[in-house]
Order: C-alpha cells, then sequence, then structure tokens
C-alpha cells in the first residue's frame, strides 16, 4: 500500500460562536472539534482518492491523542494526515493538527467507510 498525506490549513474566526462558552474569557477550540476536523481531512482525502462518490467516513476508533497546545481565535489550523492502513472497510491514519510550527494535538484515527444511506 503506497502512504498518502494530506496537508490543509485554516484559519479559525475570532466570531465562531463555539469561542463564546469555551471558554468565556479565555477562548480555545474545544480538542473534540480539532480531532473531527482532522477525521473529515483524513476520510475525505481517502474517499476523494477511491473516487468514492457517496461514502461516507465513520469514526470506528482514536488512540493516542494528546492534546498538547492550545488553538485560539484567529489562529491558523493546519490539519495533516498519514494514511497508514487502507483496506476496503476499514482506513488508519496518523493525524496531527498544528498552529504554525507548534503541534496542538495528535492521534491514531480509525475510520469504518460505508456508502451513505
Amino acid at each position: 500500500m503506497r502512504t498518502r498525506r494530506l496537508r490543509h490549513g485554516r484559519a479559525r474566526r475570532v466570531a465562531l460562536p463555539l469561542f463564546e462558552g469555551h471558554f468565556p474569557d479565555y477562548p480555545v477550540l474545544p480538542g473534540v472539534i480539532i480531532m473531527e476536523a482532522l477525521a473529515q481531512a483524513a476520510s475525505f482525502s481517502i474517499l476523494v482518492a477511491r473516487e468514492a462518490e457517496g461514502a461516507l467516513g465513520f469514526f470506528a476508533g482514536i488512540d493516542n491523542a494528546k492534546f498538547r497546545n492550545q488553538v485560539r481565535p484567529g489562529d491558523t489550523l493546519t490539519l495533516e494526515a498519514t494514511i497508514v492502513k487502507s483496506s476496503r472497510r476499514l482506513c488508519v491514519a496518523e493525524v496531527k493538527a498544528s498552529v504554525g510550527d507548534t503541534v496542538c494535538a495528535t492521534a491514531t484515527q480509525k475510520y469504518v467507510l460505508a456508502p451513505a444511506a
């Protein structure tokens, strides 16, 4: 299997409603949102490579998740995924989210690919 890599950057708007309550006086992007963004980017890249229009990637697991630094409003979050296993239904990716050269989160994520009902 050929290892595939993906890299995507996105600026986090200061006015996003999710920053209002997390935390009111010290806004940070919730870790669960970072993990979901990584999963969507990685599973999307797999589905595009397979030309699997109409399919979806569903979480099957998250291993060794580590949150190392905070993502604040206005930061540009860069998402990286290296697909390390890809079978017909199960894919595994090593993922990393960074702001500049600072790693904010890492994990091994697993996805089950299935047709959208």
